[in-house]
């Protein structure tokens, strides 16, 4: 009975209230963990979260440091059904994970989906003995604006990479700070490999890598159809260390699709790329190679002080310094456009592009932040998520869009039993408009639809609406 007013009220109305109480469409928000609020640890956190009904779960870190001896696990719990976003509350700019055990990973992804790490200092403080952050056949990562280094005095085992990556499928890392308080802890910054899938991708965009005892960032890969995408990536070899290390270490073979432009070495000549593979680096594409000394002059400070929750200068480039002192300085300001996803921000959060000239700064700082995430070229579109339907009533459901910021954007589509008769995600940037077409959903009679952008800073938009389907 009471199912059936409610039927009626939808009929009428088509209000979002009375469809979520028919059809148990999940709310706007996602579900909300904290750390230690809710939770003790971070671990305990992600185990909650695992279990989750809801698609979008998003845990927060209100008191920092977390400190721990064992691994963050992250697993196949987690996929575009289920996603996860790790970062600072609300409260807190930034969020340290410490962890003192020299013999685990601190982060651990095996076989997950749609996770997102925002806003992060994970820290080793003790000896290290392994990786960092282990990615090993994910799917959707993105690591963003996160600093991932050594928090200590000595420098511990060989073999190990502040990030170790292993087949890759939609793996995003910008803005990120790989480092060492003491050069040399760590063998490779990025280092990422078996790409034996053609969906295999990896993009890297913005990064600072140092320290790097061996390679600042290899890739492996060998099959045609993968993706090996490097921009705007800052290398820095460490000058007291010798050997000197290369910047970039090539083992990909001619197969495997190499997009690569506006990268930066500071290191010798002959210390920039090694290997016989293709060019990760991308030494014809704007490429600038600086002496190592002149790393010193760029940065406001490239020392990384023994605390957490601090070094807001670490990294932050400098006016007039040599990677600032003219136009041919400028990165490639990114879009999302062929096989790019845009980059919107920087470490601090601060509007990509920007300046007077607006261009995009190379590395994880933007020195002259932006007013706009417009993008180029775009038409700004004021207000929030907009959404129509192409055409009501229709043989099929079509929807056009039109978003003023970027991030994830689902449409779901139910029918009047409260069944999912079609989902899509796609990635969009900021000012995007498109459509969705969903030929064979549904039968003939009312469906309602929804789209649901998640954005990058975890905030989560609707626009929602019905559409009747006739044959």
């Amino acid at each position: 009975m009471i199912r059936s007013i409610l039927l009626t009220a939808l009929r009428a109305s088509g209000t979002l209230l009375v469809w979520m109480l028919v059809l148990g469409v999940r709310p706007a928000t996602a579900a909300a963990f904290d750390v230690p609020v809710t939770h003790a640890t971070l671990q305990a956190a992600v185990a909650a979260a695992a279990i989750s009904a809801d698609l979008d779960n998003v845990i927060t870190i209100s008191a920092s440091p977390v400190s721990t001896n064992n691994t963050v696990s992250i697993g196949a719990a987690f996929s575009g059904a289920r996603r996860l976003t790790i970062r600072p509350a609300a409260n807190l700019p930034r969020a340290s994970v410490v962890n003192a055990n020299p013999t685990v990973p601190i982060v651990d992804m095996t076989s997950a989906g749609f996770v997102t790490l925002q806003d992060l200092d994970i820290l080793r403080n003790i000896t290290n003995g392994d990786h960092l952050v282990v990615m090993n056949t994910c799917e959707e990562i993105l690591i963003e604006r996160c600093r991932i280094g050594s928090n200590w005095v000595t420098t511990g085992t060989p073999g190990w990479s502040n990030v170790f990556i292993t087949y890759p499928t939609g793996i995003v890392m910008r803005n990120n700070l790989l480092f060492a308080n003491t050069p040399g802890t760590f063998d490779n910054g990025i280092s990422a490999g078996n790409f034996n899938d053609p969906a295999n991708s990896l993009r890297l965009y913005n990064n600072v890598v140092a320290d790097h005892k061996i390679y600042g960032i290899r890739i492996e890969a060998g099959i045609a159809g993968a993706l090996v995408l490097l921009r705007n990536n800052v290398v820095a070899n460490q000058a007291s260390l010798a050997p000197e290390p290369f910047a970039y270490r090539t083992e990909v073979a001619a197969p495997p699709t190499v997009v690569a432009s506006h990268n930066v070495a500071f290191a010798g000549a002959a210390f920039v790329l090694s290997g016989a593979g293709q060019d990760i680096a991308g030494l014809a594409s704007s490429f600038l190679n600086f002496v190592k000394a002149d790393v010193i002059p760029s940065f406001d400070t490239v020392d990384w002080a023994m605390t957490f929750d601090a070094n807001p200068d670490f990294y932050r480039l400098l006016a007039g310094g040599p990677l600032h002192d003219d136009a041919g300085d400028y990165g490639m300001t990114v879009t999302t456009n062929g096989p790019d996803r845009a980059v919107l921000d920087d470490i601090e959060k601060d509007v990509r592009p920007g300046g007077v000239s607006p261009h995009s700064d190379r590395g994880a700082d933007q020195l002259e932040p932006g007013t706009a995430n417009t993008g180029v070229g775009a038409v700004p579109i004021r207000g929030t998520l907009l959404a129509s339907v192409h055409a009501n009533p229709s043989r099929f459901v079509s929807i056009a869009y039109a978003t003023h910021a970027g991030g994830h954007l689902e449409l779901s589509v139910v029918d009047l039993a409260g069944r999912v008769v079609h989902r899509a995600v796609r990635i969009v940037s900021a000012e995007s408009r498109g459509r969705f077409d969903a030929p064979t959903a549904g039968r003939p009679g009312i469906h309602f639809y929804r789209l649901r952008l998640t954005q990058e800073s975890g905030l989560v938009e609707e626009a929602n609406g019905r559409v009747a389907l006739i044959r």
